[in-house]
C-alpha cells in the first residue's frame, strides 16, 4: 500500500472512503465536490480547497487540513484531526469517542 497524491479535483456529489494505512495528498482543488471523504485508515492530507465534508474514524486515523473546507469535519473512534492556522471550516466541526482535535484555523460552523 504506497502513498497516492491526487493532482486533479473531485467532483460530484457522491461518498467516497480512504482506506489502507497509507497517505492520500489531495492536491487539485475538490471545491465543487458536495460529498463526505471519509478516512477509515491512515492519513489524508487536505492541501486544497474542499467543497463537501471530511470525516476521519478509527484508531490510528489521521486527517490534516491546510485549505478551506465547505461542509463540516468530524473524528471518531480515536482518530486524529489537525487544522493548521490558514484553513477555514465552513461547517460544523465535531469530535468523538477519545478523539483529537488539534485548530488552528477558522470554524465557521458549530463547535
Amino acid at each position: 500500500n504506497g502513498d497516492l497524491t491526487l493532482t486533479g479535483s473531485l467532483s460530484g456529489s457522491g461518498d467516497l472512503s480512504k482506506t489502507g494505512r497509507s497517505t492520500l495528498n489531495s492536491l487539485g482543488s475538490s471545491s465543487s465536490y458536495s460529498g463526505t471523504l471519509t478516512v477509515t485508515e491512515g492519513v489524508m492530507n487536505s492541501l486544497t480547497p474542499f467543497g463537501g465534508s471530511l470525516a476521519v474514524t478509527g484508531k490510528g486515523s489521521q486527517l490534516n487540513v491546510d485549505a478551506n473546507v465547505a461542509g463540516n469535519l468530524s473524528a471518531q473512534n480515536n482518530a486524529a484531526v489537525n487544522v493548521q492556522p490558514n484553513a477555514t471550516i465552513s461547517g460544523n466541526l465535531s469530535a468523538q469517542s477519545n478523539s483529537t482535535m488539534n485548530v488552528g484555523g477558522n470554524i465557521g460552523g458549530n463547535v
